[in-house]
Formats: C-alpha cells, structure tokens, sequence
C-alpha cells in the first residue's frame, strides 16, 4: 500500500471521528451500513427504529445511516455542518464495511465501539 493511500484512509477515519466526536459522552451511536434503501435488513432496521422511537430517545440513542453513495445521515436528515466532506466511503473504510454489506455498530458515550 502507498503512503498516498494510507494518509488517505487516515483523513478518512479523522474526519468520521471528528464527527462522532461531536456527541462524545452525550449520546449513544448506532452506525448503519446497507447498500441500498430497499435493502431487506434495512427496512427491518428502520420499522424497528421507528417502533422503538421512545426506547431510543430514552437511552441517548441516535443513528448514522451509511446507504450505498448516499450522503450520510444522522437520522432522516443530512447534517450539513456536521458531514461536511465525509462520505460514505470514508464510513465503510473507519469502519472496514464492505459496500454490499449490512452492518450495525454501537459506538458507546465514550466513542469506543461496543458492539459489531
């Protein structure tokens, strides 16, 4: 691997931390990957999110949607100020998440990961 590509994916993985970092002992964090929107996991991941709403709100809970090429969102919303620059790619390489695959992370108050 180049110093090129390694500087790379290391700007990657600052940029997504830096925004993780944003709710740093605040909020619990889900991290969703899925290739796309119909994605048959997804859909399940979103009904149950909605169903549990309070249970989520109630345990500090929020969730970063990482879809196939789409701009990451924090819930149903781009944040703008907050993702500026990073993309999904960046996501999937911090992470090592493949594009076609489904993934749940819980990153926990202190931005360790807790759960894969």
């Amino acid at each position: 691997m180049s110093s090129t590509s390694v500087s790379a994916a290391e700007k990657a993985t600052d940029k997504v931390r830096l925004a993780l970092n944003n709710y740093a002992w605040e909020k619990r964090q889900l991290i969703v990957f899925a290739p796309s929107n119909e994605h048959r996991q997804y859909q399940l991941f979103r009904k149950l999110e909605a169903e549990f709403r309070d249970e989520f709100k109630e345990r500090k809970l929020h969730s970063w949607h990482v879809i196939g090429n789409d701009p990451v969102r924090l819930g149903v919303k781009v944040q703008t100020g907050i993702t500026n620059g990073i993309s999904s790619q960046d996501f999937r390489e911090t992470y090592n998440v493949s594009n076609n695959e489904f993934r749940l992370l819980l990153i926990g108050y202190d931005q360790g990961e807790k759960l894969r």
